[in-house]
């Protein structure tokens, strides 16, 4: 009955932290609602996410190379 698009989406969006699969079908729902440019601008901003990992001395969020801005400017 649920598209199978759905269904995977739900079963992703379920393994995120305060997200069930109750909260995750809410949010498919919405989703598959919305403009699709609005939709294609929230693909963009977790796409951008992708360039993002932890600063390897605090841990906090880096764009590029191995520290935060903040460690960088630091050392």
């Amino acid at each position: 009955m649920i598209p199978e698009a759905i269904k995977k989406f739900i079963e992703r969006f379920s393994k995120l932290p305060s997200f069930g699969p109750r909260t995750a079908t809410r949010l498919a729902f919405y989703l598959v609602h919305l403009d699709k440019n609005e939709l294609k601008n929230l693909e963009s901003a977790l796409a951008n996410l992708k360039s993002l990992g932890p600063c390897s001395r605090c841990f906090f969020i880096k764009t590029d190379g191995a520290f935060c801005s903040i460690c960088a400017d630091i050392g």
